[in-house]
């Protein structure tokens, strides 16, 4: 198994049921003014209340961090 770095992110709002592998985005603007908007974290795991089955906004989110696994990405991605 190799090393993971993960990035624990607290919030408004959390991740849900259905959420395990979205993003984590976050946009940044350029001297120009253009918009580009960066993919950080991939959601690995949210916690869910104690008492239920469902999703707790009061907890923490870990993502998993894109920027290490960024070597295997561009190996992998199908672009013409």
């Amino acid at each position: 198994m190799t090393e993971s770095i993960e990035i624990i992110f607290f919030a408004v709002t959390s991740t849900c049921n259905g959420d395990s592998g979205g993003g984590m985005f976050f946009s940044r603007v350029d001297d120009d003014g253009m918009k580009t908007w960066y993919v950080r974290g991939i959601v690995s795991l949210g916690v869910s209340r104690a008492d239920k089955n469902i999703c707790d906004p009061k907890q923490y989110t870990i993502f998993t961090d894109a920027a290490q696994y960024l070597d295997f990405i561009h190996e992998n991605l199908n672009v013409e």
